[in-house]
């Protein structure tokens, strides 16, 4: 879980950078037990699951992983993707980096699952509920 949430985090770096059109959809499997998360880049309206990604490239069950290394990777794959995500959208990336200071260390958000779906908040791992931009 410590090395997906770090996934939250690659999205805040990726906006310091400039890439301020990603937008991230956290999500949990049909069976509730895995958590998801897809980039969107806004300009394109491109998608990518980085969830996959992370597994894929990094050994996440065995050893933490820094955030540098992961943007830094990522950036390397992902080079077209991100040229899709150079939109200006300060709004979003305020409220996103917002949203990540109420989770706990532990804690994991979901936009969506078979289970919940309200566009107006964001569930957590621990029932907690994150408002939404709507």
């Amino acid at each position: 879980m410590l090395n997906m949430k770090k996934l939250l985090n690659l999205a805040v770096e990726l906006h310091k950078k400039g890439f301020t059109g990603l937008q991230v959809i956290p999500s949990l499997s049909p069976s509730g037990v895995y958590w998801r998360c897809d980039f969107v880049n806004t300009d394109a309206k491109d998608s990518i699951s980085v969830s996959n990604w992370l597994q894929e490239h990094f050994n996440i069950r065995k050893q933490e992983i820094s955030v540098a290394d992961i943007v830094t990777r990522f950036q390397k794959d992902y080079q077209d993707f991100l040229s899709g995500a150079r939109s200006t959208d300060i709004t979003y990336c305020q409220w996103f980096s917002h949203a990540l200071k109420q989770l706990e260390a532990d804690e994991l958000p979901y936009a969506f699952s078979d289970y919940y779906d309200d566009p107006n908040f964001w569930q957590t791992s621990k029932g907690q509920k994150i408002k939404t931009l709507n």
